[in-house]
């Protein structure tokens, strides 16, 4: 089977996720997009990437220029996903595409390339397009909000050879930062070109490392997850303002990280936090369970120690 034939059976009958797409309700302004897991990059087969996000008992795959949903399954072993037509099984930082019901030859064999730092913008970035058209972006980790014309799209940034890619798999954001454009993601459509930012983005940054005492090596493929979070109130949930994400690569504790956010991001009256997680084989092993809180003076404190501890 030919390496198009190979990715034409894997990516047919792509489901795009109704949380994304389907039931997307425009509203006025530009609210702050989904929260939204890490994306990893996979390389699969000859060269093919592949960029996936975990969210709770499901997996979300890019493929063919869509975003198909994938529900959790149970396995000994690792961590297994399937929508009845194509599988998705990772352990480590290995993974195995698959379509259901075809040979061996329509498996795609992967390897996690990356799991990048997410870098928070502004609340907004206000972008003037020809013809006096605008384009609001609300970008938050690897997702954003875009706003045109009154109407707001939740999409997700998915990995190009050049510029930027925002995509909900209907409509699409996209182009290097000289000269972006909001589009149809598989058509000819352009519907605001020529699109500048009129503003610089402002970012600081909250340096330390992640470690524990327990006598455990930590294997290649853990993912480390660092937040900086809003804890103002205990009977909410945290809010999470700015994160980093790693996969260790025969790396142990202690663990570097950076943060970086907006410095508005931190309210003067309000309490943040950073808290951290280690999962091995796509499960929480380590967490905070302790205040780590933040510095009154924030980014330009000294590096902070945050201790996880091993989760029940």
């Amino acid at each position: 089977m030919t390496r198009i034939g190979l990715w034409s059976a894997l990516a047919c009958a792509c489901v795009v996720p109704a949380a994304v797409v389907c039931g997307q309700t425009p509203v006025a302004g530009a609210p702050a997009p989904a929260a939204w897991s890490p994306r990893v990059d996979y390389e699969c087969g000859d060269g093919f990437r592949v960029p996936a996000w975990y969210e709770g008992r499901q997996a979300v795959l890019f493929l063919d220029g869509r975003l198909e949903r994938l529900p959790s399954v149970r396995t000994g072993s690792g961590a297994r996903y399937s929508n009845g037509t194509r599988e998705w099984f990772t352990q480590g930082t290995e993974g195995l595409l698959s379509a259901l019901g075809q040979s061996e030859q329509t498996k795609l064999r992967c390897r996690v390339m990356a799991l990048s730092s997410w870098k928070p913008a502004p609340a907004a970035q206000h972008y003037q397009c020809a013809d006096g058209l605008t384009v609001d972006v609300a970008a938050r980790f690897e997702a954003a909000a875009i706003t045109f014309r009154g109407e707001t799209y939740q999409m997700r940034e998915v990995p190009v050879a050049s510029g930027n890619l925002y995509t909900d798999g209907v409509r699409a954001w996209r182009g290097p930062a000289d000269g972006r454009q909001f589009a149809e993601a598989d058509g000819d459509a352009v519907f605001a070109r020529g699109c500048h930012m009129t503003s610089p983005v402002e970012t600081s940054t909250l340096t330390g490392t992640v470690a524990y005492r327990t006598r455990q090596a930590l294997p290649a493929g853990a993912v480390v997850e660092v937040r900086l979070v809003e804890v103002s109130r205990a009977d909410a949930p945290a809010d999470v303002l700015a994160r980093q994400v790693l996969v260790t690569k025969g790396e142990q504790v202690p663990l570097p990280f950076t943060i970086t956010y907006t410095p508005g991001a931190l309210e003067t009256g309000r309490r943040y936090a950073v808290q951290a997680t280690i999962a091995i084989d796509g499960r929480v092993r380590f967490r905070t369970t302790t205040l780590h809180a933040v510095p009154a003076e924030g980014a330009g404190a000294a590096p902070m120690a945050i201790m996880v501890q091993p989760a029940r």
